[in-house]
């Protein structure tokens, strides 16, 4: 049985963008959040943080973009166009908005179950669909007009209730699995205020300049200038060049795994990395800290990674923990490592920083500790990626008819009666 595919304008109640947000941010207990396109989640969740406020007033009165039950969002411009999120009835806020960059689009229960068109739309297929408007470059977007162009397989009202049966506990399920994860991620800041404390006071603190090895070049970035020009950069050379997407927090990555050639390594061997250096990224995502576990090929940093190395007083781990999860070390250094745009962090700005020198002891325990729960993350974040591997597989099988093709043959009378009262719907809304 195939099912007749059907323009998205053909399922719509209404569809209206946001509204720009008037009358300047507002605290929470102020105002109502208003949310734009990095609040919505490549997953179809919602990442509400750092909300901006519209006055309760100002709310009242707004012609558009006032969000409801079983709307569903979609962004509709900028590098994450197509991003699409459901408001289900649990969603937080019982009085929300969204800005003019998001689609609010509101399905005809009628025609099509909302949760079904937000599968869809959630779909490699449906993003497919969108993106077919997708008009400019990288800030580009699409325009209303998408509506007419997305092509919506459409089941029987009864089979949709099925798929979306399925979805939501497959979702579900890959949900908990995230929400294990972050928990997992605040274990180890929550261990490092226990056995530390901040600011630690038990303690003798000392500045990093007296606590860094005594060689030359223990803290120092990589080479400027004409030393490294990305045309240095190779596909495949022998020695990788470590720069700020290889720095995550608290974790070492490959990233792009930019390389140079030996020759061009022998001029530059002085910014050579060795295991247990802490690095840390002193431009763009500035703040950003991690151990270098060391690499099969010799390594360098480049011009926005600081490299620090210490003396046998600190353990790296612990210093990353500090530079990571300490408020008081984070302070020394300013807003250079809270997340705000600056211009960087500088080697006086680390050589001054006043650090707790706990008993040696104490900060391997903490990192044999933190080595057990990296094993640990790396276990589950594989069980995370088979897991988003199969709600995709379960996803692309509920629009090309094969998830639910059992439960239809069970239900085939059922089904052809429903087939035809939405075929006189549909005919009806056409004309």
């Amino acid at each position: 049985m195939e099912w007749p595919t059907v323009p998205l304008n053909a399922l719509l109640h209404s569809l209206e963008s946001g509204s720009r947000p008037r009358g300047g941010a507002r605290r929470a207990n102020e105002g109502v959040p208003s949310l734009g396109g990095e609040h919505l989640d490549r997953d179809g969740g919602f990442r509400l943080e750092n909300l901006k406020y519209v006055s309760e007033s100002y709310f009242r009165q707004m012609p558009q973009g006032v969000i409801a039950p079983w709307d569903i969002l979609l962004v509709k411009d900028g590098a994450t166009t197509g991003k699409v999120s459901l408001v289900r009835p649990e969603f937080p806020y019982t009085h929300a908005a969204v800005n003019e960059h998001v689609f609010i689009l509101r399905i005809d229960q009628s025609m099509a179950l909302p949760a079904y068109v937000f599968y869809f739309l959630l779909s490699p297929r449906g993003q497919a669909e969108i993106l077919r408007d997708h008009r400019g470059a990288t800030i580009g977007g699409i325009s209303r007009n998408f509506v007419s162009i997305v092509q919506v397989p459409l089941p029987p009202l009864s089979e949709q209730r099925r798929i979306v049966e399925i979805l939501d506990e497959a979702d579900r399920i890959r949900r908990l699995r995230a929400e294990a994860d972050a928990k997992a991620d605040r274990i180890l800041p929550a261990l490092f205020i226990k056995m530390f404390g901040d600011p630690a006071k038990s303690w003798n603190s000392h500045r990093l300049e007296d606590l860094l090895r005594k060689k030359k070049g223990a803290l120092q970035s990589g080479p400027f200038g004409t030393d490294l020009h990305n045309s240095d950069f190779v596909t495949s050379g022998s020695v990788l060049a470590v720069g700020i997407d290889n720095v995550l927090d608290g974790e070492f990555v490959v990233g792009r795994n930019r390389r140079i050639t030996a020759g061009k390594y022998k001029e530059l061997t002085k910014y050579t990395l060795e295991r247990g250096d802490v690095l840390i990224t002193i431009m763009g995502t500035v703040g950003r800290v991690c151990v270098f576990p060391g690499t099969p090929t010799p390594a360098i940093c480049t011009k926005h990674v600081y490299r620090i190395q210490v003396d046998e007083r600190l353990h790296p781990e612990y210093l990353c923990a500090v530079l990571r999860f300490s408020q008081h070390a984070r302070a020394q250094l300013g807003s250079s490592v809270s997340g705000q745009i600056v211009a960087g962090i500088t080697s006086a700005d680390l050589r001054r920083l006043q650090l707790p020198v706990p008993p040696r002891v104490l900060q391997e325990k903490f990192a044999e500790t933190k080595a057990r729960l990296d094993k640990h993350k790396h276990e589950v974040r594989a069980a995370g990626k088979t897991l988003q591997s199969v709600f995709s597989q379960i996803l692309h099988r509920a629009f090309s008819a094969s998830l639910t093709a059992s439960w239809r043959e069970a239900h085939m009378k059922e089904l052809l009666q429903e087939m035809e009262e939405q075929a006189r719907h549909l005919g009806s809304a056409v004309s």
